[in-house]
Protein backbone atom coordinates (compact mmCIF):
# COMPACT_ATOMS: atom_id res chain seq x y z
CA UNK A 1 0.00 0.00 0.00
CA UNK A 2 1.17 3.52 -0.48
CA UNK A 3 1.81 5.79 2.49
CA UNK A 4 3.26 9.55 2.79
CA UNK A 5 6.27 9.85 5.12
CA UNK A 6 8.09 12.90 5.95
CA UNK A 7 11.67 12.71 4.88
CA UNK A 8 12.63 15.96 6.45
CA UNK A 9 11.82 19.91 5.44
CA UNK A 10 13.99 19.76 2.49
CA UNK A 11 12.15 17.26 0.63
CA UNK A 12 8.90 16.90 2.66
CA UNK A 13 6.68 14.27 2.18
CA UNK A 14 7.43 10.91 0.05
CA UNK A 15 4.80 8.77 -1.12
CA UNK A 16 6.47 4.98 -0.42
CA UNK A 17 5.33 1.44 -0.82
CA UNK A 18 4.82 -0.73 2.29
CA UNK A 19 3.08 -3.80 2.94
CA UNK A 20 -0.94 -3.55 4.00
CA UNK A 21 -1.14 -3.76 8.01
CA UNK A 22 -2.11 -7.61 9.20
CA UNK A 23 -5.18 -6.90 11.91
CA UNK A 24 -5.21 -8.17 15.42
CA UNK A 25 -8.63 -10.27 16.47
CA UNK A 26 -9.70 -7.24 18.43
CA UNK A 27 -8.93 -4.68 15.31
CA UNK A 28 -10.63 -3.70 12.41
CA UNK A 29 -8.63 -2.76 8.19
CA UNK A 30 -10.10 0.69 7.44
CA UNK A 31 -9.72 1.64 3.77
CA UNK A 32 -8.74 5.66 4.27
CA UNK A 33 -10.95 7.28 1.57
CA UNK A 34 -10.31 10.89 3.38
CA UNK A 35 -7.86 12.70 6.52
CA UNK A 36 -8.16 16.19 6.64
CA UNK A 37 -4.91 18.23 7.05
CA UNK A 38 -5.10 19.66 10.72
CA UNK A 39 -3.90 22.79 11.86
CA UNK A 40 -1.26 20.95 14.51
CA UNK A 41 0.01 18.84 11.04
CA UNK A 42 0.37 22.38 9.73
CA UNK A 43 2.76 23.52 12.71
CA UNK A 44 4.92 20.62 13.03
CA UNK A 45 5.78 21.23 9.37
CA UNK A 46 7.68 23.93 10.05
CA UNK A 47 11.19 24.63 11.81
CA UNK A 48 10.67 26.38 15.23
CA UNK A 49 13.61 27.16 17.75
CA UNK A 50 11.06 26.57 20.74
CA UNK A 51 7.87 24.56 19.42
CA UNK A 52 5.20 23.68 21.42
CA UNK A 53 4.69 20.48 20.12
CA UNK A 54 7.40 18.95 18.36
CA UNK A 55 8.21 19.14 14.54
CA UNK A 56 7.73 15.78 12.08
CA UNK A 57 10.66 13.04 12.88
CA UNK A 58 11.78 11.49 9.64
CA UNK A 59 9.63 8.23 9.05
CA UNK A 60 6.83 9.74 10.33
CA UNK A 61 3.06 9.69 9.13
CA UNK A 62 0.92 12.62 9.98
CA UNK A 63 -3.37 12.45 9.90
CA UNK A 64 -5.44 12.03 12.65
CA UNK A 65 -8.68 13.08 11.59
CA UNK A 66 -9.79 9.76 9.81
CA UNK A 67 -12.87 8.83 7.64
CA UNK A 68 -12.86 5.55 5.80
CA UNK A 69 -14.72 2.10 5.26
CA UNK A 70 -13.85 -1.11 6.56
CA UNK A 71 -12.37 -3.72 4.50
CA UNK A 72 -11.58 -6.44 7.14
CA UNK A 73 -12.42 -7.24 10.58
CA UNK A 74 -10.80 -9.53 13.50
CA UNK A 75 -12.78 -12.52 14.68
CA UNK A 76 -13.64 -11.01 17.86
CA UNK A 77 -15.12 -7.69 16.26
CA UNK A 78 -18.62 -7.31 16.44
CA UNK A 79 -19.59 -3.62 16.40
CA UNK A 80 -19.12 -3.11 12.78
CA UNK A 81 -19.28 -4.63 9.60
CA UNK A 82 -17.58 -4.63 6.67
CA UNK A 83 -18.28 -2.36 4.09
CA UNK A 84 -19.55 0.23 6.85
CA UNK A 85 -18.53 3.69 6.63
CA UNK A 86 -16.56 5.10 10.08
CA UNK A 87 -14.58 7.27 11.98
CA UNK A 88 -11.44 6.75 13.96
CA UNK A 89 -11.14 8.21 17.42
CA UNK A 90 -7.62 9.53 16.95
CA UNK A 91 -6.61 8.78 20.73
CA UNK A 92 -6.51 5.60 22.80
CA UNK A 93 -5.50 4.61 26.38
CA UNK A 94 -4.33 1.34 27.75
CA UNK A 95 -7.55 0.75 28.72
CA UNK A 96 -6.49 -0.05 32.16
CA UNK A 97 -5.38 2.21 34.47
CA UNK A 98 -8.02 4.19 36.60
CA UNK A 99 -8.69 6.76 33.76
CA UNK A 100 -9.13 4.64 31.02
CA UNK A 101 -11.76 2.73 33.27
CA UNK A 102 -13.53 5.94 34.06
CA UNK A 103 -14.18 6.54 30.13
CA UNK A 104 -10.89 9.65 30.56
CA UNK A 105 -9.07 7.81 28.52
CA UNK A 106 -7.71 11.51 27.27
CA UNK A 107 -5.75 11.35 30.77
CA UNK A 108 -4.05 8.21 30.42
CA UNK A 109 -0.49 8.32 31.12
CA UNK A 110 -0.21 6.16 28.42
CA UNK A 111 -2.01 7.57 25.87
CA UNK A 112 -1.42 7.02 21.93
CA UNK A 113 -2.39 8.98 19.04
CA UNK A 114 -2.68 8.30 15.22
CA UNK A 115 0.32 10.86 13.16
CA UNK A 116 2.32 11.10 16.66
CA UNK A 117 2.75 7.76 18.09
CA UNK A 118 1.90 5.43 14.97
CA UNK A 119 1.12 6.34 11.55
CA UNK A 120 -1.80 8.35 10.73
CA UNK A 121 -4.15 8.66 7.74
CA UNK A 122 -1.73 9.70 4.76
CA UNK A 123 -2.40 6.51 3.99
CA UNK A 124 -3.97 3.78 2.50
CA UNK A 125 -4.69 1.48 5.01
CA UNK A 126 -4.97 1.35 8.77
CA UNK A 127 -5.37 -1.00 11.41
CA UNK A 128 -7.69 0.01 14.24
CA UNK A 129 -8.89 -1.33 17.74
CA UNK A 130 -12.38 -1.91 17.30
CA UNK A 131 -13.52 0.51 20.25
CA UNK A 132 -12.06 3.55 18.78
CA UNK A 133 -13.75 2.56 15.47
CA UNK A 134 -17.45 5.01 14.86
CA UNK A 135 -19.98 3.99 12.13
CA UNK A 136 -21.77 6.73 10.93
CA UNK A 137 -24.60 7.07 8.75
CA UNK A 138 -24.23 5.96 5.17
CA UNK A 139 -25.60 8.91 3.24
CA UNK A 140 -22.74 11.18 4.68
CA UNK A 141 -19.83 11.61 2.49
CA UNK A 142 -16.42 10.94 4.02
CA UNK A 143 -15.55 14.32 3.65
CA UNK A 144 -18.41 15.78 5.86
CA UNK A 145 -17.58 12.76 8.30
CA UNK A 146 -13.54 13.61 8.67
CA UNK A 147 -14.53 17.02 11.13
CA UNK A 148 -16.67 14.68 13.78
CA UNK A 149 -13.86 14.41 15.91
CA UNK A 150 -14.33 18.15 16.32
CA UNK A 151 -17.37 18.28 16.38
CA UNK A 152 -17.43 16.13 19.33
CA UNK A 153 -14.76 18.35 20.83
CA UNK A 154 -16.98 21.28 20.50
CA UNK A 155 -19.98 18.85 21.95
CA UNK A 156 -18.11 17.95 25.22
CA UNK A 157 -17.26 21.44 26.04
CA UNK A 158 -20.72 22.65 25.94
CA UNK A 159 -22.23 19.45 27.65
CA UNK A 160 -18.98 19.79 30.29
CA UNK A 161 -19.99 23.92 30.94
CA UNK A 162 -23.21 22.42 32.43
CA UNK A 163 -24.85 25.94 30.96
CA UNK A 164 -28.22 25.25 29.61
CA UNK A 165 -28.04 27.26 25.93
CA UNK A 166 -31.55 28.88 24.20
CA UNK A 167 -32.51 31.87 22.68
CA UNK A 168 -31.96 33.58 25.79
CA UNK A 169 -28.44 32.94 25.88
CA UNK A 170 -25.71 35.46 24.43
CA UNK A 171 -22.14 33.54 23.81
CA UNK A 172 -18.60 35.05 22.10
CA UNK A 173 -16.41 32.53 20.27
CA UNK A 174 -12.82 33.69 20.57
CA UNK A 175 -11.02 31.84 17.72
CA UNK A 176 -12.82 31.24 13.96
CA UNK A 177 -10.84 28.52 12.81
CA UNK A 178 -12.37 25.34 12.59
CA UNK A 179 -13.09 24.43 15.81
CA UNK A 180 -14.89 28.32 16.32
CA UNK A 181 -16.48 28.17 12.89
CA UNK A 182 -18.03 24.38 13.96
CA UNK A 183 -19.26 25.80 17.26
CA UNK A 184 -20.83 28.93 15.57
CA UNK A 185 -22.74 26.16 13.72
CA UNK A 186 -23.85 24.00 16.82
CA UNK A 187 -24.62 27.16 19.06
CA UNK A 188 -26.90 28.10 15.95
CA UNK A 189 -28.63 24.45 15.94
CA UNK A 190 -29.61 24.82 19.73
CA UNK A 191 -31.20 28.10 19.21
CA UNK A 192 -28.76 30.59 20.79
CA UNK A 193 -29.83 33.74 18.96
CA UNK A 194 -27.15 36.51 20.13
CA UNK A 195 -23.44 34.88 18.91
CA UNK A 196 -20.77 36.69 18.28
CA UNK A 197 -17.81 35.54 16.75
CA UNK A 198 -14.00 36.98 17.36
CA UNK A 199 -10.69 36.47 15.47
CA UNK A 200 -8.21 38.64 13.51
CA UNK A 201 -8.61 37.23 9.93
CA UNK A 202 -11.44 38.75 8.33
CA UNK A 203 -12.05 35.55 5.54
CA UNK A 204 -12.50 33.92 8.53
CA UNK A 205 -15.35 36.23 10.03
CA UNK A 206 -16.91 35.60 6.66
CA UNK A 207 -17.37 32.65 6.47
CA UNK A 208 -18.81 32.79 10.25
CA UNK A 209 -21.47 35.06 8.70
CA UNK A 210 -21.97 32.77 6.06
CA UNK A 211 -22.52 29.70 8.69
CA UNK A 212 -24.72 31.73 10.92
CA UNK A 213 -26.71 35.42 11.30
CA UNK A 214 -23.74 35.77 13.79
CA UNK A 215 -22.16 38.78 14.76
CA UNK A 216 -18.49 39.11 14.00
CA UNK A 217 -15.43 41.21 15.64
CA UNK A 218 -12.30 41.67 14.50
CA UNK A 219 -9.78 42.21 17.10
CA UNK A 220 -7.75 43.74 14.81
CA UNK A 221 -9.48 46.97 14.40
CA UNK A 222 -10.66 47.12 18.23
CA UNK A 223 -10.91 45.23 21.37
CA UNK A 224 -13.08 42.53 21.50
CA UNK A 225 -14.03 42.92 25.23
CA UNK A 226 -15.33 47.05 24.64
CA UNK A 227 -17.21 45.71 21.36
CA UNK A 228 -19.01 42.90 23.32
CA UNK A 229 -19.87 45.03 26.08
CA UNK A 230 -21.10 47.80 24.03
CA UNK A 231 -23.69 45.62 22.28
CA UNK A 232 -24.91 43.95 25.61
CA UNK A 233 -25.94 47.11 27.32
CA UNK A 234 -22.49 46.48 29.26
CA UNK A 235 -23.58 42.96 30.76
CA UNK A 236 -21.25 41.22 28.73
CA UNK A 237 -22.21 37.76 27.14
CA UNK A 238 -23.54 34.89 29.07
CA UNK A 239 -20.67 32.48 27.73
CA UNK A 240 -17.04 33.09 26.71
CA UNK A 241 -15.70 30.20 24.31
CA UNK A 242 -11.86 30.35 23.97
CA UNK A 243 -10.87 28.05 20.76
CA UNK A 244 -7.96 30.42 19.57
CA UNK A 245 -5.56 28.33 21.59
CA UNK A 246 -1.99 28.23 21.16
CA UNK A 247 -0.21 32.05 22.58
CA UNK A 248 -3.34 33.88 21.22
CA UNK A 249 -4.13 36.80 23.55
CA UNK A 250 -7.40 35.82 24.00
CA UNK A 251 -8.13 34.52 27.04
CA UNK A 252 -8.24 37.84 28.96
CA UNK A 253 -11.01 39.50 26.68
CA UNK A 254 -13.00 36.31 26.97
CA UNK A 255 -13.13 36.15 31.03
Amino acid sequence: MKIARFRGFKKGFILEEIVKPVIQTNEVLVRVKCCAVSGTDSYRYREYENPTVRPFADGETPGHEIAGLVEAMGTSVTTCAIGDKVVIQPFWGCGTCSFCKAGRENFCPDIKAFGFHVPGGFSEYLSVREDIVLTIDPQVSCEEAVPAHHVAVDLHGLKASGVTFGADTSVAVFGAGNLGLLMVMMLTSMGVSKIFAVDIEASRLARARELSPCMTINARDSDPADVLLRATDGMGVDVSVELAGGSAPTIDPAI
